[in-house]
C-alpha cells in the first residue's frame, strides 16, 4: 500500500465534521505532520514541557495551540504554532486535509486538526514549550502489545482511558484528544484503534 496516497485520497473524499464552538469556548488548532519515507508513515508527536498551572503539561500532543485574533483562521493558527514550537514551516503544498473537529468538556476546548504530508524527514528546532519530539511509525501505532487502559489523574479527576504506550516506561502514554485525532488518521488507512475516533472523554487534551 502507498500509505501517503491512500491517506491523501481518503481525506479528500471525507468532508470533515465541523463544530460551531460556543461563545465561551477555547478554540485551538493542531497540525499533524506526517513524513512518508516510502515504506511507511511517521507521525510527529511531542512531549510538552512541564509548566505549573497547565493541566496538560508533560503530555503527548501534536504541535498546536490557541487560535489568536490575528490568525487567519484555524489552519493558519496550526501552522504558526508548529513553526513556533518545532521550527517546521508548513504550507498549502503539504496540506492533505482537515480532520473532524474535536471538543472536550473541560474548559470547553474546541480543536481543529489539519494533516500535512512531507516527502522527507525535516529538521526540528524545539522551543521551550516542547520537551522532546518523536517520529512514530504506523507499525508502532498498530502494535497491540502497546495498547493500555491507563489511569489518568488531573484537575478533571481520575479517569481510565484507552491509551497507547508509545515510548516505554517513565514516559507519558498517548491518550485523549491526541489519541482521537490519531484514530481518525488510522481509520482513513483502514485501521481501528480501541475506542476509535468517536471516543468521548472529558478533559482529554491540551489546547
Amino acid at each position: 500500500m502507498n500509505y501517503g496516497k491512500t491517506l491523501a485520497h481518503a481525506l479528500s473524499e471525507r468532508p470533515p465534521k465541523l463544530i460551531q464552538p460556543e461563545a465561551d469556548a477555547r478554540p485551538a488548532a493542531v497540525a499533524i505532520p506526517i513524513w512518508d519515507d516510502g515504506n511507511t508513515l511517521n507521525l510527529l508527536y511531542l512531549i510538552r514541557s512541564k509548566k505549573d498551572g497547565d493541566p496538560w503539561s508533560g503530555h503527548i500532543a501534536f504541535p498546536g495551540g490557541r487560535i489568536e485574533s490575528y490568525d487567519d483562521g484555524p489552519q493558519a493558527a496550526a501552522e504558526r504554532e508548529t513553526e513556533e514550537e518545532v521550527g517546521l514551516h508548513l504550507s498549502n503544498k503539504h496540506s492533505v486535509g482537515r480532520l473532524d473537529d474535536l471538543t472536550t468538556q473541560f474548559h470547553k476546548v474546541h480543536v481543529a486538526g489539519f494533516v500535512y504530508l512531507l516527502a522527507g524527514k525535516p529538521d526540528l528546532c524545539l522551543n521551550c514549550e516542547i520537551h522532546k519530539a518523536y517520529w512514530i511509525t504506523l507499525g508502532d501505532l498498530l502494535d497491540s502489545t502497546r495498547y493500555r487502559t491507563a489511569n489518568i489523574s488531573g484537575v478533571w479527576g481520575n479517569r481510565q482511558v484507552p491509551a497507547i504506550d508509545l515510548l516505554g516506561d517513565k514516559h507519558p502514554v498517548l491518550w485523549g484528544l491526541t489519541y482521537r485525532f490519531t484514530a481518525q488518521i488510522m481509520e482513513c488507512l483502514g485501521y481501528h484503534l480501541p475506542g476509535g475516533a468517536d471516543l468521548q472523554i472529558m478533559g482529554t487534551s491540551r489546547s
